[in-house]
C-alpha cells in the first residue's frame, strides 16, 4: 500500500484491505490509512471468527450516499 500512496491520494478509491496476515497487525495499517487518506470514513469488519477475515474499509466521504 505504501507504494500506491500517491495513487490512493490522487484517485481516492474505495479501499478494502485485509489486516490479519501481516507484521503490521491491525493498528499500524489502520493508522497509516487514517494518516494518509484525509476525508475518508473507515470501517472495520470481521467476516469470520478468530481474526481470519479482518478487513479495513476506507470510503471517501464524497462517495458515501446521503439518505
Amino acid at each position: 500500500m505504501r507504494g500506491a500512496r500517491q495513487t490512493l491520494i490522487e484517485c481516492r478509491p474505495i479501499v478494502a484491505t485485509t489486516v490479519y496476515r501481516n507484521d503490521d497487525g491491525i493498528w499500524r495499517t489502520a493508522l497509516w490509512l487514517m494518516e494518509t487518506l484525509p476525508h475518508y470514513r473507515f470501517l472495520f469488519r470481521l467476516h469470520s471468527w478468530c481474526r481470519t477475515g479482518a478487513v479495513i474499509y476506507a470510503i471517501p466521504n464524497e462517495r458515501i450516499g446521503r439518505t
